[in-house]
């Protein structure tokens, strides 16, 4: 009982103690802000975005170490679901740039996800260069697989709201 009291204690402060806690506090203000926008701005749509950025920061939190994340990828990785979140604003109808804002989430977001991917498959560079073109190709067409599964979910909820607001 008290060796399991001492490992839950432990297990606590090396909790407190990852180098990325802080940058998921940051990360959970960002997404309450949202929703709390989403409801002012009344644009509910929105509130679901971030309850799901909010779960996969805490699951990319937890697995961190698995996928060998560092603060800099864990904050781009915040700022492309936030970049995404800030459509609450009405930005993809009105963007605020030069370019679509819809062109500059997916090219942002496009980009942290292979960040994240060649961080976890840069363990299995080797000095063969067919291998780490292999690699390189690899974390491409991840990257572009899980852009596209994000386009389908989006679609997805384009037209769930779609048909559950006429």
């Amino acid at each position: 009982m008290m060796q399991q009291k001492l490992n839950s204690k432990w297990e606590l402060k090396m909790f407190y103690k990852n180098k990325n806690f802080p940058v998921l506090i940051i990360g959970y203000l960002v997404f309450i802000f949202y929703i709390f926008a989403s409801y002012y701005l009344n644009v509910t749509e929105y509130v679901g975005d971030s309850i799901i950025a909010i779960i996969l920061l805490t699951l990319v939190f937890f697995f961190g170490k698995n996928l060998r994340l560092n603060r800099i990828s864990f904050s781009l990785l915040i700022m492309a679901l936030a970049l995404h979140t800030s459509g609450v604003f009405g930005w993809y109808g009105a963007s605020p740039f030069f370019i679509q804002y819809d062109h500059i989430t997916h090219f942002v977001g496009l980009f942290v996800v292979s960040i994240l991917v060649y961080n976890f498959l840069s363990q299995y560079f080797t000095k063969n260069k067919a291998h780490n073109f292999i690699i390189l190709a690899m974390i491409l067409l991840v990257s572009l697989g899980i852009g596209s599964l994000v386009e389908e979910i989006e679609y997805l909820r384009g037209i769930y709201f779609e048909y559950l607001y006429q």
